[in-house]
């Protein structure tokens, strides 16, 4: 206040009042320069927090409130409870101290990446994730169920910075082990660069691909080969993914449950087909014919791609397409499949009608002179002008 500490300022107070003085800047900067200095305060114990320690118990007032809010058991000694405290923080800054030191290193490095790839850091969703790491040794090796989606609220932009954060340190963690990250039976679709719906844009949100929901371990691996092989956008992967996975809970009802290729027939295809055919959606209303006629082909290329790749040398040709097997389209769509477009050179044809356009004229005269040429002569050919003719 005014330049003096909270002790001082109340004596110049005093001062002024007792004495009759004018409380102007010039009689306090007169009084002050006669007044002795007091020894400066200990520093808070908490590293890097910028107030001086106002108790015995060297500790600003902020952290000895929070201090005294954990109880006398349960707080201990105070230099302990002091080193995994954050300091004073203002609204733009964040502090790791808190966590355990490979935690910290983890954390401190999925900022890094973060901010290397231009997107914004949100302070206040980063001391919320904090205060959700304070217990864990390591994220990359913490239970799966200590950082799932539940454990970091209900805040989107929490949630959102969590899961970048762990996507970043997975994907570190399996380059620093040699680990293929397609060779896993979960796909987190962001860190292995596949796209949008479409593949136009890079994808915004996070998703995954689980692969063990396809139960027969033949088809699984055939489904997985066809991805990495292919590349594909995330919604060509998830269409062809729900189609297998049509397949596979029909053949799981099959005698064996599908998980021998060698013995599939006939009328395991048969019982496949059944099921698209009366696949319905997830309020239980049935798919168009066109839909599920998509679907049954997107399967039946998986299990193509599977035999051009000498991945179903042991599958029987009766498991595979038949006449029986197709889901017939409606008939408009079939009419309208099959009309053929017209040519560029049809009258019909926009690109005829603008090249007409553009030689009409031309034409016109053409036309002109071959209807005079076309008229029938009344001379034979070799017959001098004026001679009669025949």
């Amino acid at each position: 206040m005014r330049g003096l500490c909270r002790a001082h300022y109340s004596l110049w107070a005093a001062v002024f009042k007792r004495r009759g003085l004018e409380d102007s800047e010039e009689n306090l900067a007169a009084w002050a320069a006669t007044m002795p200095g007091y020894e400066p305060l200990p520093p808070c114990l908490v590293l890097g927090c910028s107030p001086e320690s106002a108790v015995r118990a060297r500790l600003c007032p902020t952290h000895y409130y929070r201090w005294q809010a954990r109880g006398e058991e349960a707080r201990g000694s105070v230099e302990s409870w002091a080193s995994r405290q954050a300091p004073y923080l203002r609204g733009n800054q964040i502090s790791l101290a808190p966590l355990a030191p490979v935690t910290r290193l983890e954390v401190l490095f999925a900022l890094q990446q973060r901010d290397t790839v231009g997107r914004k850091l949100d302070p206040r969703a980063t001391r919320s994730i904090v205060t959700q790491f304070l217990d864990l040794p390591s994220l990359v090796l913490a239970p799966p169920e200590s950082v799932t989606r539940q454990a970091f609220g209900r805040t989107t932009s929490v949630i959102a910075h969590a899961q970048e954060m762990l996507r970043h340190l997975r994907m570190a963690f399996d380059d620093f082990n040699g680990i293929d990250a397609t060779q896993r039976v979960v796909w987190d679709l962001p860190a292995l660069g596949i796209g949008s719906a479409t593949g136009v844009r890079p994808r915004r949100h996070a998703g995954t691909a689980d692969f063990t929901e396809i139960r027969q371990p033949w088809l699984q691996a055939v489904v997985m080969q066809w991805a990495r092989s292919s590349n594909p956008t995330g919604g060509k992967l998830s269409t062809r993914m729900a189609a297998c996975l049509v397949a596979s809970r029909a053949l799981a009802l099959r005698p064996g449950g599908g998980m021998d290729p060698g013995v599939l027939g006939f009328a395991d295809m048969t019982a496949v087909v059944a099921a698209f055919r009366a696949l319905l959606r997830k309020d239980g209303r049935p798919y168009s014919e066109k839909h599920r006629h998509t679907a049954l082909s997107n399967f039946w290329q998986i299990l193509e791609f599977g035999r051009f790749a000498g991945m179903l040398d042991t599958l029987p040709g009766l498991f595979g397409r038949h006449p029986a097997h197709r889901i017939a389209l409606p008939e408009p769509m079939r009419t309208r499949s099959a009309k053929p477009y017209p040519s560029r050179s049809s009258p019909n044809s926009t690109a005829f009608r603008t090249r007409w356009a553009i030689a009409s004229p031309m034409v016109q005269c053409l036309l002109k002179r071959s209807r005079r040429c076309a008229a029938p002569s009344t001379r034979s050919c070799g017959t001098p002008a004026g001679a009669p003719t025949r």
